[in-house]
């Protein structure tokens, strides 16, 4: 919805400034920006507070930073959001100039490749629903500031093109960067809330967003004055811009630094997350967990179970696992048939020697047929 209503208000403006716009133009921009900023002030004091939110909780704001800030692991996130806040101010608000100074692009042109990048976030958000659940904030975390690292790349690079090409650089790198940027964004205030008690979550969400806030005003500074420093001191414009996004590309490899020391609070290993991305396959078998997830009827959970069976992806292990507990017959005994496809796997066995154990007469001739066929020579006294 938010990304609906930035396209909405992008494209209105891209109207509005036309080719060559005045300062009026954006002076009339700036204060309808104030006034609706004072507007959602005004609908934001209205709201209520918080169920169980008491001055107690209030008086505990200190006392829960210090403590939080006392686990190194904290204190690692909270340097991690603050140097992606950093990068966020750095780069992301001086994307605009470069395509103006740069390549000379008119202002309404600038502000529909802003469309194209809301769509990168719109993009973003799909992809983030159906895997934070499976892969975990930590190897999202990595994935979308690799997506990130690509487009500061693509602006150090800086080709020089044609009219025709210019604008299918721009409309990439615009997708491309907002996918990167606003994903590493939700991707940690994900982790966040995975690692946040639930009692401190009020308090340690006011550290959190101010020491982001004050990161990235610090971030926009910094680029600011170093594209005032830089400015006419080399032939080629796009220069600076290649210095500015360097310094950006640099911060990021510093990210994930930090970010191979944080604890892992999902299933997968980062690299073991960058292959499921990379495979066709394991995200169709992702695509199809979380449709499971949200089935309403039986035929239609054995519907997708059935089609996971035909995949031979170890990515829906778990759930397939899961699914030996329902209550119904039925789906116990599809579940199994999609684990038989699946190739041999540990977790798979001692389920099976559970079933031949305890479901003797409904799916224990089921499992002992895959330990059959999967060679697990370990389960004969069992069998």
């Amino acid at each position: 919805n938010v990304q609906g209503v930035l396209i909405a208000t992008n494209l209105v403006i891209a109207v509005y400034v036309g080719a060559n716009a005045d300062t009026d133009r954006y002076m009339v921009l700036l204060i309808v920006g104030i006034l609706a900023g004072l507007l959602s002030s005004v609908f934001i004091s209205r709201l209520p507070n918080p169920a169980g939110a008491t001055g107690v909780g209030q008086n505990r704001l200190l006392s829960d930073i210090g403590e939080s800030l006392r686990r190194s692991e904290y204190r690692r996130f909270i340097i991690l959001a603050c140097v992606v806040a950093m990068i966020t101010g750095m780069t992301g608000p001086f994307l605009v100039v470069y395509a103006k100074q740069a390549y000379k692009i008119a202002d309404n042109i600038v502000v529909f490749f802003l469309v194209i990048g809301n769509l990168g976030a719109i993009a973003m958000s799909v992809v983030a629903r159906k895997l934070i659940d499976r892969l975990g904030a930590k190897p999202l975390y990595a994935i979308f500031l690799g997506v990130l690292a690509a487009s500061l790349t693509l602006i150090i690079i800086s080709p020089g093109l044609g009219t025709p090409l210019v604008y299918v650089y721009f409309g990439l790198l615009f997708f491309v960067f907002n996918f990167g940027l606003v994903g590493g964004t939700n991707a940690g205030q994900s982790y966040f809330f995975a690692v946040t008690n639930g009692a401190k979550l009020m308090n340690l969400g006011i550290l959190y967003n101010v020491l982001g806030g004050i990161s990235a005003a610090v971030g926009s500074i910094i680029a600011g004055a170093l594209l005032g420093v830089f400015e006419g001191q080399y032939d080629r414009v796009a220069a600076p811009f290649q210095f500015l996004y360097g310094l950006g590309l640099f911060l990021v490899l510093v990210c994930y630094i930090v970010l191979l020391g944080l604890r892992n609070n999902g299933r997968f290993s980062i690299r073991s997350a960058l292959g499921l991305f990379l495979s066709r396959k394991d995200l169709r078998a992702v695509a199809l967990l979380h449709k499971l997830d949200t089935t309403q009827t039986v035929s239609e959970e054995v519907e997708v179970i059935d089609t996971i069976a035909n995949l031979d992806s170890t990515v829906p292990v778990d759930d397939l696992l899961e699914k030996l507990k329902s209550p119904r017959f039925y789906i116990r005994s599809r579940a199994l048939r999609a684990l038989e496809s699946c190739s041999r796997d540990e977790r798979i066995t001692n389920a099976m020697f559970n079933e031949v154990k305890n479901h003797t007469f409904t799916t224990a001739h089921v499992a002992a047929r895959i330990l059959g066929r999967k060679g697990a020579s370990e389960g004969r006294s069992i069998l």
